[in-house]
């Protein structure tokens, strides 16, 4: 099945919160803040793949969520950061929000890394509001909170290339005649003009390509 259009929601990771501590040890008295920083939270990362030609895996996994950061610790120790969600799409996607209609991202290269979400900033831990005349902050900071993004991936097809060959029948031509040499150069640039299309890339509205403009012009010719 193939299926070129599909709406989605993702979110980026929530940043960590930071921690809130005090070192303490025997015989050390006030030892002060060591709350850490939390940890970043994970992106949203769309990447082109050339192996992919439909969109059918979102047709039903719909949802799509990074890993949040983690918690600061004591002893300054920062939280662990949130892992990116990687998201492959068929190369030529467009990739476009939702709500607006604006465009986001093209992904018509190969291997191309967009981020569309990024993972919320970790909060401060107390160690960091420490000041000359705060010596023991008692609060620190939270993380970073995403939200939802709901995007609209819409994948172009390559159109398969046109080959004038087989409407082509030269037989019934008479030999050495002028019409016929001046038809089959025309017919002759039409095919080299196919060879320098190829696999047209995708637009917003499909383009006429050069074989089938020459067919419509010179149908009544050949049909005779």
């Amino acid at each position: 099945m193939f299926v070129d259009r599909a709406k989605i929601n993702i979110k980026a990771g929530d940043g960590g919160d930071g921690c809130t501590s005090f070192y303490t040890e025997k015989y050390v008295a006030n030892g002060g803040p060591d709350g850490g920083d939390g940890g970043k939270g994970g992106d949203i990362v769309f990447v082109a793949d050339s192996r992919k030609s439909s969109l059918i895996d979102f047709r039903y996994e719909k949802h799509f969520r990074a890993e949040n950061g983690s918690r600061g610790a004591s002893r300054y120790c920062s939280g662990k950061s949130g892992n990116d969600l990687v998201i492959k799409v068929p190369k030529g996607t467009v990739i476009r929000d939702a709500e607006s209609g604006g465009i986001i991202a093209d992904m018509f290269e190969e291997d191309r890394k967009v981020v569309v979400l990024e993972g919320g900033r970790g909060g401060k831990g107390n160690a960091r509001f420490k000041t000359g005349r705060r010596q023991a902050p008692h609060f620190s900071q939270t993380g970073e909170k995403t939200l939802v993004g709901v995007v609209l991936l819409h994948t172009y097809p390559n159109i398969p290339r046109t080959d004038t060959s087989p409407a082509v029948t030269v037989s019934r031509f008479p030999s050495g005649s002028s019409t016929t040499r001046s038809k089959l150069s025309s017919i002759s640039r039409a095919k080299a003009s196919r060879r320098e299309v190829g696999v047209m890339s995708w637009t917003w509205r499909p383009r006429v390509m050069q074989p089938a403009r020459y067919l419509a012009r010179y149908s009544s010719f050949l049909a005779g």
